[in-house]
């Protein structure tokens, strides 16, 4: 009985997640073309006698998918930013989504790569560093699952089996 278990050939399990992943991929980054998707992590904090505003998180832009930090601190009795901070800042988990910016970067950050670090200490502190990768790339890394299925279950058919080849040829 064991051996009869053993010898039946298990079914390829269905990639799901990967089906699913893959025209995800693939249509977030068409739709990446015209808009700026962010989902991020706000906050803000009084030190002092200053408000830093701090975000982090993950956006896609121009084919990119990113993750990204951002720190922000108002000038001491800066009334005028703090407001705005207030304002334009909702603690917590938030999705923004907006129009997507017209940089004219290098070829990598066309294609989707790219590295951004920005550093400014007047008139107030900001710091800002982002790390990208190609949403495509990432499409096709979900898709080499279900490839592999398909391509091994095609190549089984092609194939007869050995029984059957040896049942056709004789026995020998």
């Amino acid at each position: 009985m064991l051996l009869l278990m053993s010898a039946k050939r298990k079914r390829p399990r269905v990639p799901w997640l990967s089906l699913v992943m893959v025209p995800i991929c693939l249509l977030w980054g068409i739709r990446s073309f015209w808009s700026h998707d962010v989902l991020a992590w706000q906050s803000l904090e009084q030190q002092q006698n200053s408000l830093i505003r701090t975000s982090y998180g993950i956006d896609i832009e121009r084919l990119g998918v990113g993750v990204f930090y951002h720190e922000r601190v108002a000038p001491p009795r800066d009334r005028a930013t703090e407001r705005e901070f207030f304002q334009t800042t909702a603690p917590g988990l938030t999705l923004i989504s907006e129009e997507a910016s017209d940089r004219k970067g290098d070829w990598l950050y066309r294609i989707g790569f790219g590295v951004d670090r920005e550093l400014a200490e007047k008139p107030a502190f900001e710091n800002f560093v982002r790390a990208r990768i190609a949403i495509w790339l990432i499409a096709i890394l979900f898709a080499i699952r279900p490839l592999r299925t398909i391509l091994s279950a095609r190549a089984k058919r092609t194939t007869p089996d050995e029984a059957t080849a040896q049942a056709q040829g004789g026995g020998t």
